[in-house]
C-alpha cells in the first residue's frame, strides 16, 4: 500500500495516516522505494523496512462527570489512566511540594 509521495527534492516525509494520526501501541514499518524517472531506470527495489512502535505515553480519559452546575463556578470531575509506557527522561515525575 502506498503511504505517500514526496518530490525528489524532499529530505523528509511525515506519515499522518491521511490526517487521522497514528495509533499508539501499534508497530509501523515503512520500506522506501525510489523512482528514478529522470535517469530512465524506473523503480528501485524496496529498501529494508524501518520499523517503530509508538509507546502508550498518553493518558486515556475514562470518565467525565459534572459535579456542580453553575453559570460561573461549575465543576467537573475528570478521571484518566496513567500512561502505560512513559519515558521518565522526557517526562520526569513532578517534584514533591
Amino acid at each position: 500500500m502506498e503511504v505517500g509521495r514526496v518530490p525528489a527534492s524532499a529530505f523528509s516525509f511525515v506519515d499522518s495516516n491521511r490526517g487521522r494520526g497514528l495509533e499508539t501501541g501499534l508497530e509501523y514499518s515503512l520500506p522506501h522505494r525510489g523512482h528514478l524517472w529522470a535517469a530512465g531506470r524506473g523503480a528501485s527495489a524496496p529498501s529494508e523496512a524501518i520499523c517503530v512502535r509508538l509507546r502508550l505515553e498518553t493518558p486515556l480519559i475514562t470518565n467525565v462527570s459534572v459535579t456542580r452546575t453553575d453559570a460561573s463556578a461549575g465543576e467537573i470531575l475528570v478521571r484518566f489512566t496513567q500512561p502505560l509506557e512513559i519515558d521518565r527522561g522526557q517526562f520526569p515525575r513532578p517534584l514533591p511540594l
